[in-house]
């Protein structure tokens, strides 16, 4: 049995035999008797499963996950918590980012997020103290300083992560780390910024295309304006065999999605794409050759 003891200027002590059976002090400063009180039950169910070697009940697991850094490190001195779980937001980045079954893209917006938690939280934080207030205020940092650089991020940004790191978080429910979700009810704003919206019309396009010489240039262009391609994720991908001449149609595979559609070989696209074929090498199954790069790469085309 373990008890409190009264110490001067009101500080208390839990005094308990160990696990070796010898006296054991836990100091727990200047607290109430009641909290005291719940320190010593805390300890005693500890001390039991430790001496029967049982697994330590649920809602004592919870307080120790709980429990402050300097506390935890006390208690563990008296090898009352040896092997149980507390998982760090490192732990959790770690395992989410293991977990992983997506195309390399998404796989490197995913772990923007998680340096955002890891930098905002700290790695070694311990999940379990991390409340719906502590969401709120990651949604306020990620606002300010959330960009690369410390730089602030849009709204839009802003709601597209927190779309993604309510995700991360219930990867840890599932897992059994966290019994609740601390980012479930918070909510950011509209993902559609409609100030960037702009409509590309024909003679936008067609002033373009006129100062565009380059035949693999000038199909992506038309690919991606009049057939509403994703350039460059789909238009790179494109095969001659897939463009039905006879059935005037264009057979598109959407990496992002895993699906395919079809097109109609506008004659906007079959007036692009035709210069293209007819230089095209017999042996080339891919329409695109000399542009096979990254968005930001073509942009700088």
């Amino acid at each position: 049995m373990a008890s409190v003891v009264n110490r001067p200027n009101g500080h208390k002590w839990i005094q308990f035999a160990g696990v070796d059976g010898k006296r054991q002090t836990l100091r727990l400063g200047k607290v109430s008797r009641q909290h005291a009180m719940d320190v010593r039950e805390r300890i005693e169910r500890l001390l039991a499963a430790r001496l029967m070697q049982l697994p330590v009940d649920a809602d004592t697991a919870r307080w120790v996950a709980g429990l402050p850094p300097k506390l935890t490190q006390r208690i563990a001195k008296f090898d009352l918590i040896e092997g149980l779980l507390i998982v760090t937001v490192e732990t959790l980045v770690k395992d989410f980012a293991a977990s992983l079954s997506v195309a390399p893209s998404t796989r490197q917006n995913i772990a923007v997020i998680l340096e955002n938690l890891t930098t905002f939280f700290g790695p070694h934080h311990n999940l379990r103290r991390i409340d719906p207030t502590d969401a709120k205020l990651l949604r306020k940092w990620m606002l300010e300083h959330g960009g690369q650089n410390a730089a602030p991020l849009a709204r839009t940004t802003v709601s597209r992560r927190l779309r993604r790191a309510r995700q991360i978080f219930k990867h840890a429910v599932d897992r059994g780390w966290l019994d609740r979700n601390p980012l479930a009810e918070l909510r950011g704003w509209d993902e559609t910024n409609r100030e960037k919206d702009f409509f590309v019309s024909r003679e936008i396009i067609t002033a373009i295309l006129g100062e565009v010489t380059n035949l693999e240039m000038r199909a992506i262009i038309a690919l991606a304006r009049f057939g509403g391609l994703r350039c460059p994720s789909e238009v790179i991908r494109l095969k001659w065999a897939d463009v039905n001449w006879d059935r005037q149609t264009l057979t598109v595979m959407a990496p992002k999605t895993s699906t395919v559609r079809f097109v109609p070989l506008f004659p906007e696209l079959e007036e692009a794409l035709s210069p293209l074929w007819t230089q095209a090498k017999e042996w080339e199954p891919r329409l695109i050759v000399d542009h096979q790069i990254s968005g930001s790469g073509l942009k700088g085309k």
